[in-house]
Protein backbone atom coordinates (compact mmCIF):
# COMPACT_ATOMS: atom_id res chain seq x y z
CA UNK A 1 0.00 0.00 0.00
CA UNK A 2 1.51 3.37 -0.82
CA UNK A 3 1.55 6.41 0.75
CA UNK A 4 -1.05 7.98 -1.75
CA UNK A 5 -3.49 5.10 -1.04
CA UNK A 6 -3.28 5.78 2.14
CA UNK A 7 -4.07 9.51 1.87
CA UNK A 8 -6.49 8.56 -0.70
CA UNK A 9 -8.37 6.37 1.43
CA UNK A 10 -8.18 8.76 3.81
CA UNK A 11 -9.32 11.92 2.16
CA UNK A 12 -12.39 9.13 0.73
CA UNK A 13 -13.42 8.85 4.43
CA UNK A 14 -12.97 12.44 5.41
CA UNK A 15 -10.75 11.66 8.13
CA UNK A 16 -8.45 14.44 6.72
CA UNK A 17 -9.41 17.21 4.33
CA UNK A 18 -5.71 18.80 2.81
CA UNK A 19 -5.84 18.80 -0.67
CA UNK A 20 -1.94 18.02 -0.67
CA UNK A 21 0.42 15.89 1.64
CA UNK A 22 3.25 17.72 3.16
CA UNK A 23 6.23 16.26 3.65
CA UNK A 24 5.38 16.61 7.46
CA UNK A 25 2.72 13.67 7.23
CA UNK A 26 4.21 10.49 6.77
CA UNK A 27 2.61 6.98 5.63
CA UNK A 28 2.99 5.49 9.34
CA UNK A 29 0.98 8.75 10.46
CA UNK A 30 -1.75 8.52 7.97
CA UNK A 31 -2.17 4.41 9.08
CA UNK A 32 -2.23 5.44 12.58
CA UNK A 33 -5.17 8.00 12.12
CA UNK A 34 -6.48 5.64 10.14
CA UNK A 35 -6.44 2.79 13.12
CA UNK A 36 -7.89 5.93 15.63
CA UNK A 37 -10.43 6.18 13.25
CA UNK A 38 -11.27 2.45 13.39
CA UNK A 39 -10.83 2.61 17.14
CA UNK A 40 -13.51 5.38 17.41
CA UNK A 41 -15.69 2.92 15.83
CA UNK A 42 -15.67 0.19 19.19
CA UNK A 43 -14.27 3.30 21.77
CA UNK A 44 -17.68 2.51 23.75
CA UNK A 45 -17.43 -1.06 23.89
CA UNK A 46 -14.10 -0.76 25.08
CA UNK A 47 -15.51 1.91 27.68
CA UNK A 48 -18.47 0.01 28.89
CA UNK A 49 -15.94 -3.59 29.23
CA UNK A 50 -13.45 -1.80 31.03
CA UNK A 51 -15.93 -1.18 33.65
CA UNK A 52 -16.70 -4.90 34.23
CA UNK A 53 -13.67 -5.94 36.39
CA UNK A 54 -14.86 -8.54 37.74
CA UNK A 55 -15.93 -10.78 34.65
CA UNK A 56 -14.10 -13.63 33.98
CA UNK A 57 -13.87 -13.37 29.47
CA UNK A 58 -10.16 -14.95 29.52
CA UNK A 59 -11.05 -18.44 29.28
CA UNK A 60 -13.90 -17.95 26.40
CA UNK A 61 -16.13 -20.63 28.18
CA UNK A 62 -19.90 -21.24 27.30
CA UNK A 63 -20.87 -19.20 29.93
CA UNK A 64 -17.82 -16.39 29.42
CA UNK A 65 -19.31 -16.11 25.92
CA UNK A 66 -22.96 -15.77 27.04
CA UNK A 67 -21.72 -13.25 29.68
CA UNK A 68 -20.03 -11.07 27.04
CA UNK A 69 -22.96 -11.28 24.55
CA UNK A 70 -25.36 -9.92 27.25
CA UNK A 71 -22.67 -6.91 27.88
CA UNK A 72 -21.97 -6.22 24.05
CA UNK A 73 -25.71 -6.03 23.23
CA UNK A 74 -26.56 -3.59 26.01
CA UNK A 75 -23.48 -1.44 24.98
CA UNK A 76 -24.80 -1.69 21.29
CA UNK A 77 -28.56 -0.45 22.17
CA UNK A 78 -27.63 2.41 24.71
CA UNK A 79 -25.26 3.47 21.51
CA UNK A 80 -27.85 2.89 18.93
CA UNK A 81 -25.54 0.13 17.52
CA UNK A 82 -27.79 -2.37 17.67
CA UNK A 83 -29.29 -4.02 14.25
CA UNK A 84 -32.45 -6.43 14.27
CA UNK A 85 -32.20 -9.13 12.18
CA UNK A 86 -34.72 -7.50 9.68
CA UNK A 87 -32.23 -4.18 9.64
CA UNK A 88 -29.63 -6.87 8.76
CA UNK A 89 -31.78 -8.44 5.71
CA UNK A 90 -32.14 -5.07 4.50
CA UNK A 91 -27.83 -4.56 4.25
CA UNK A 92 -28.13 -6.75 1.02
CA UNK A 93 -29.02 -9.69 -1.06
CA UNK A 94 -28.55 -12.86 1.34
CA UNK A 95 -25.64 -14.97 -0.06
CA UNK A 96 -26.21 -18.41 0.76
CA UNK A 97 -22.26 -19.24 1.37
CA UNK A 98 -21.26 -22.32 3.44
CA UNK A 99 -19.25 -20.58 6.52
CA UNK A 100 -19.28 -21.62 10.39
CA UNK A 101 -18.41 -17.83 10.90
CA UNK A 102 -20.72 -15.63 8.93
CA UNK A 103 -23.90 -14.71 7.26
CA UNK A 104 -22.93 -12.75 3.91
CA UNK A 105 -25.12 -10.13 2.75
CA UNK A 106 -23.89 -8.47 -1.01
CA UNK A 107 -24.96 -4.90 -1.86
CA UNK A 108 -24.09 -4.42 -5.50
CA UNK A 109 -25.01 -1.17 -5.62
CA UNK A 110 -22.70 -0.17 -2.77
CA UNK A 111 -20.46 -2.04 -4.04
CA UNK A 112 -19.97 -3.58 -0.66
CA UNK A 113 -20.82 -7.12 1.31
CA UNK A 114 -21.94 -7.21 4.90
CA UNK A 115 -20.69 -9.97 7.27
CA UNK A 116 -22.74 -10.94 10.06
CA UNK A 117 -20.17 -12.45 12.20
CA UNK A 118 -20.11 -14.98 15.24
CA UNK A 119 -17.23 -13.84 16.60
CA UNK A 120 -17.19 -17.41 18.83
CA UNK A 121 -17.21 -19.39 16.11
CA UNK A 122 -13.51 -19.63 15.59
CA UNK A 123 -13.22 -18.91 19.42
CA UNK A 124 -11.22 -22.01 20.05
CA UNK A 125 -8.74 -21.64 17.59
CA UNK A 126 -7.18 -18.30 19.21
CA UNK A 127 -7.05 -19.17 22.75
CA UNK A 128 -7.49 -15.57 24.05
CA UNK A 129 -9.98 -13.31 25.97
CA UNK A 130 -12.75 -12.35 24.48
CA UNK A 131 -12.39 -8.26 24.52
CA UNK A 132 -9.69 -9.48 22.06
CA UNK A 133 -12.48 -9.95 19.73
CA UNK A 134 -13.50 -6.41 19.19
CA UNK A 135 -9.86 -5.18 17.64
CA UNK A 136 -9.65 -7.65 15.24
CA UNK A 137 -10.96 -6.00 12.54
CA UNK A 138 -8.67 -3.17 13.53
CA UNK A 139 -5.29 -5.27 12.76
CA UNK A 140 -6.89 -6.77 10.13
CA UNK A 141 -7.04 -3.41 8.07
CA UNK A 142 -3.17 -2.24 9.46
CA UNK A 143 -1.70 -6.19 7.92
CA UNK A 144 -4.48 -6.15 5.02
CA UNK A 145 -5.83 -2.79 3.87
CA UNK A 146 -6.18 -3.66 0.52
CA UNK A 147 -9.29 -5.72 2.14
CA UNK A 148 -10.39 -3.47 5.26
CA UNK A 149 -13.22 -3.48 7.21
CA UNK A 150 -16.17 -0.84 8.50
CA UNK A 151 -17.60 -1.89 11.81
CA UNK A 152 -21.26 -1.24 11.19
CA UNK A 153 -22.64 -2.74 14.69
CA UNK A 154 -24.15 -5.15 16.60
CA UNK A 155 -26.77 -7.69 16.49
CA UNK A 156 -27.94 -11.19 18.22
CA UNK A 157 -29.03 -14.51 17.33
CA UNK A 158 -30.84 -16.63 20.12
CA UNK A 159 -28.40 -14.66 22.83
CA UNK A 160 -25.42 -14.69 21.02
CA UNK A 161 -23.56 -11.38 19.79
CA UNK A 162 -22.95 -11.12 16.08
CA UNK A 163 -20.82 -8.14 14.68
CA UNK A 164 -21.45 -6.71 11.92
CA UNK A 165 -19.15 -5.42 9.33
CA UNK A 166 -18.68 -4.42 5.97
CA UNK A 167 -16.16 -5.02 3.28
CA UNK A 168 -15.36 -3.86 -0.50
CA UNK A 169 -16.83 -6.55 -2.83
CA UNK A 170 -14.38 -7.87 -4.96
CA UNK A 171 -15.03 -8.97 -8.32
CA UNK A 172 -13.29 -11.21 -11.18
CA UNK A 173 -9.93 -12.15 -9.04
CA UNK A 174 -7.84 -15.66 -9.33
CA UNK A 175 -6.10 -17.71 -7.12
CA UNK A 176 -2.95 -17.22 -5.78
CA UNK A 177 -0.29 -19.91 -5.07
CA UNK A 178 0.97 -20.68 -1.70
CA UNK A 179 4.18 -19.17 -2.96
CA UNK A 180 2.69 -16.00 -3.83
CA UNK A 181 0.84 -16.02 -0.43
CA UNK A 182 3.95 -16.51 1.97
CA UNK A 183 5.79 -14.23 -0.18
CA UNK A 184 3.62 -11.42 0.28
CA UNK A 185 2.94 -12.70 4.59
CA UNK A 186 7.04 -12.59 4.78
CA UNK A 187 6.41 -8.61 3.43
CA UNK A 188 4.44 -8.00 6.50
CA UNK A 189 6.22 -9.65 9.27
CA UNK A 190 4.44 -12.59 8.93
CA UNK A 191 6.60 -16.20 8.83
CA UNK A 192 5.42 -19.63 8.93
CA UNK A 193 4.70 -21.25 12.28
CA UNK A 194 3.26 -25.27 12.56
CA UNK A 195 -0.37 -25.94 11.37
CA UNK A 196 -0.65 -23.40 8.87
CA UNK A 197 -0.17 -20.69 10.97
CA UNK A 198 1.75 -17.59 9.76
CA UNK A 199 2.88 -14.84 12.51
CA UNK A 200 5.59 -13.19 14.75
CA UNK A 201 5.39 -12.72 18.89
CA UNK A 202 2.54 -10.46 18.07
CA UNK A 203 -0.11 -11.65 15.64
CA UNK A 204 -0.75 -15.05 13.97
CA UNK A 205 -3.06 -15.59 10.71
CA UNK A 206 -4.43 -18.74 9.42
CA UNK A 207 -7.21 -19.89 6.78
CA UNK A 208 -4.77 -18.55 4.21
CA UNK A 209 -3.71 -21.07 2.36
CA UNK A 210 -3.96 -21.91 -1.70
CA UNK A 211 -7.21 -23.26 -1.45
CA UNK A 212 -9.06 -21.31 0.47
CA UNK A 213 -11.34 -18.88 -0.14
CA UNK A 214 -10.06 -16.30 2.03
CA UNK A 215 -7.07 -15.23 -0.86
CA UNK A 216 -7.71 -14.13 -4.00
CA UNK A 217 -5.43 -12.34 -6.51
CA UNK A 218 -6.76 -9.24 -7.78
CA UNK A 219 -4.16 -8.09 -10.69
CA UNK A 220 -0.45 -9.02 -8.94
CA UNK A 221 -2.52 -8.19 -5.35
CA UNK A 222 -3.07 -10.81 -2.77
CA UNK A 223 -6.47 -10.36 -1.08
CA UNK A 224 -6.66 -11.71 2.14
CA UNK A 225 -10.58 -11.82 2.60
CA UNK A 226 -11.40 -13.17 6.09
CA UNK A 227 -8.21 -14.37 7.70
CA UNK A 228 -8.87 -16.26 11.21
CA UNK A 229 -6.78 -13.54 13.45
CA UNK A 230 -5.00 -14.59 16.49
CA UNK A 231 -3.60 -11.80 19.03
CA UNK A 232 -1.23 -13.18 21.12
CA UNK A 233 -0.83 -10.13 23.15
CA UNK A 234 -2.09 -6.71 24.65
CA UNK A 235 -4.15 -5.48 21.40
CA UNK A 236 -3.45 -2.14 22.13
CA UNK A 237 0.43 -2.99 22.28
CA UNK A 238 0.23 -5.25 19.15
CA UNK A 239 -1.52 -2.38 17.17
CA UNK A 240 1.14 0.04 17.95
CA UNK A 241 3.71 -2.91 16.79
CA UNK A 242 2.25 -3.21 13.80
CA UNK A 243 2.27 0.64 13.25
CA UNK A 244 5.36 1.45 14.02
CA UNK A 245 6.96 -1.70 11.94
CA UNK A 246 5.04 -1.72 9.39
CA UNK A 247 5.26 1.72 7.18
Amino acid sequence: MTLKDIYEYLKRHKIIRNKTIGRNVSAQHCARRSADSDRSDIRVFEEGLAIEQNCDWALGSRKAQESFSLKLIEIAKKANLYLTKEECTELGEFVPILSGESKIYENAAQGLVYKVRNPFAKIHLKNQDLRYILYEHIIHNILFPETRYSFIGVTEDNGTALLIYSQKLFFDCNSPTQKQIETRLREIGLEPESYYYYGNEYVSVTDVNDKSDNVMLSGTTILFIDPIIKIKKDPIEVIKHLLGSKL
